[in-house]
């Protein structure tokens, strides 16, 4: 069955053009899951404002990768789960054993933790998180800020994690794991 176009930056033109050009720019090339959000101009454009958004979010670059990971698990998004580890080890630098334990869903650090069982918690239960995962969160000093930011972080990843997944698009980043740790299905 045929699957989701993967478009070729070379060839695009007008709109598509200008926001691969962007992507080009900012990180040296267009990875295929962008290159299947450009057959919609709106959602590459609505991607991109909100990586830029998200960036911003108070709560780190570290717990954002370790969301997207954990989401990549749950999800059994092995595009997302390849591509947040190299973003993870090459481009931020964080500790190994810390993206080792996001790829399942876990964190050695309980605040940390408390995150990841809420964001798995709030995967779950379709947006209705458990009144104890949320205490546990306002219980490790997150506030209404840093909760929203989590719960925007996840719906981000989920959407990344439903383009790859339904375009079945291939893998473009290196897999720098040792394990070969796949996403769970």
């Amino acid at each position: 069955m045929k699957r989701i176009q993967a478009l070729d930056p070379q060839k695009a033109e007008g709109e598509i053009k200008n926001l691969f050009d962007t992507v080009e720019q900012q990180l040296g090339m267009v990875p295929n899951m962008m290159r299947v959000m450009g057959n919609s101009p709106a959602v590459l454009n609505s991607y991109l404002l909100s990586c830029k958004a998200l960036k911003e979010s108070s709560i780190g670059f570290t717990l954002s990768e370790q969301i997207a990971l954990t989401v990549a698990h749950v999800n059994g998004c092995d595009y997302c789960l390849t591509s947040h580890t190299f973003i993870s080890s090459v481009i931020l630098k964080i500790d190994p054993k810390t993206i080792e334990l996001a790829r399942k869903g876990e964190s050695c650090k309980s605040k940390s933790q408390s995150v990841l069982e809420f964001v798995i918690n709030l995967m779950q239960n379709k947006g209705k998180p458990s009144d104890a995962h949320l205490q546990a969160l306002q219980k490790e000093g997150f506030d209404d800020r840093q909760i929203t930011e989590i719960i925007a972080h996840t719906a981000f990843e989920i959407f990344t994690n439903f383009i790859a997944n339904a375009s079945q698009v291939a893998i473009d980043f290196p897999d720098i794991t040792s394990n070969g740790l796949k996403a769970k299905i």
